[in-house]
């Protein structure tokens, strides 16, 4: 990770950002996030 991930508390998790699994970050992942409603939207405009 990031040399400021421990500094990032996760409230949902009770930990930090430097103590999240892969998969917990990738749950809270901006760019996942991003990506998810650019796909929903694209799918819907294509109707």
């Amino acid at each position: 990770g990031f040399a400021y991930d421990p500094l990032f508390y996760v409230e949902k998790y009770d930990k930090t950002f430097g103590e999240l699994t892969t998969d917990e970050k990738n749950e809270c992942s901006h760019r996942r996030i991003s990506m998810e409603k650019f796909a929903k939207w694209y799918s819907e405009s294509e109707s």
